[in-house]
């Protein structure tokens, strides 16, 4: 009898990818926060006067939809696009399976951007980008209007399904109650789209056409959504068939251990004299085994294709792994940090 066993008992492991903050304050808004709103337009038209436009800001203030005032407090925070090696010095905060691809330093009121490689996420950049061009305008709004904001952006997350960007705001941490509301100023201002028109009204000072910044978060989001559901799917499916051919290999190894016992039996009577009392007696007695043989061979036969199946399904789970493991490489994060467990040929 063949012997056969499961390749890749134990691969079944999908890779998860990083829950993303596409930017944050490297510091809580305090006394750097109150030097920048209270420092007046003049140094910002300096800053502004002396940037060097770049095709890729230009084209990240375009796509996110960003009115001249938006591309103007993005160029006065003097944004750095930065390789992942850089971008980790230059925003240091990092939590395992979190990708944050932006952030703004209110100290040194400076914009620092990661500069994303893999194509499907390229749209990411220019909602990133309007992220933190909102995170230097609260920095620059006096405390009145912060409070009159403030509360038009609270009032509006609650009344919001509570997983539209609750999911999202959790990937920031514990935040304290004034740097949340600015996380959720940034968040609610370039992926949510309809929104009071009071608070709707403040956005339109930063954006011509806002609905292009969430129409590109959205799109980013369905293909982390979708590889995500693949993965978990499959793997459900994974563990399913393993549970199955479990049971399968356990029946067939007890049928076969029966019926090899039956046929010791069976060979001992034909050996012994007198042990079948008629020829039509043997004959039903070896047909009957025969039957069985072919049972268990059909039961064999069965089992293998399953196994054939099951491989099949762990080739496609290793192929998205693939494509998770890219994403997260793309968003800077190594995907073996945060597997619940080592996969195992």
């Amino acid at each position: 009898m063949k012997k056969f066993l499961v390749p890749g008992l134990g691969r079944s492991v999908g890779v998860a990818i990083a829950a993303l903050a596409l930017g944050t304050q490297i510091a809580v808004l305090g006394l750097a926060g109150f030097a920048v709103a209270n420092r007046g337009a003049v140094r910002d038209w300096l800053v502004v006067g002396k940037s060097i436009p770049t095709a890729t800001l230009d084209g990240y203030a375009v796509d996110a939809g960003m009115s001249s005032a938006g591309r103007f407090y993005l160029y006065a925070t003097k944004p750095v696009l930065h390789s992942p090696e850089t971008f980790d010095e230059s925003c240091p905060i990092k939590e395992s399976g979190i990708a944050v691809l932006g952030c703004y330093d209110p100290s040194a009121d400076t914009i620092h951007l990661l500069d994303i490689t893999d194509d499907q996420l390229t749209t990411l950049e220019p909602v990133v980008a309007a992220h933190e061009m909102l995170h230097a305008v609260w920095a620059r709004l006096d405390s009145a209007e912060q409070d009159r904001v403030g509360r038009l952006v609270d009032e509006a997350y609650r009344s919001l399904p509570t997983d539209q960007i609750t999911t999202r705001l959790a990937a920031y941490g514990d935040l304290k109650a004034a740097t949340r509301t600015a996380e959720l100023f940034a968040l609610l201002g370039t992926e949510v789209s309809a929104l009071p028109e009071e608070l709707e009204a403040v956005y339109a000072r930063y954006f011509d056409d806002r609905s292009r910044a969430v129409v590109l978060a959205a799109n980013a989001a369905r293909i982390f959504d979708s590889i995500t559901t693949e993965i978990a799917e499959l793997v459900a499916e994974i563990e399913a068939a393993e549970t199955n051919l479990t049971a399968v290999l356990a029946q067939f190894t007890k049928d076969r251990a029966k019926l090899d016992a039956d046929i010791d039996a069976f060979n001992e009577k034909s050996n012994t004299p007198g042990g079948f009392t008629s020829r039509s007696a043997f004959v039903a007695a070896r047909d009957a085994l025969t039957a069985r043989q072919t049972a268990i061979e059909a039961q064999r036969t069965r089992y293998n294709t399953l196994v054939d199946e099951f491989n099949v399904m762990l080739d496609n789970l290793d192929v998205l792994n693939a494509q998770a493991v890219s994403l997260n490489a793309a968003l800077g994060i190594d995907a073996a940090e945060f597997l619940p467990l080592p996969t195992v040929d």
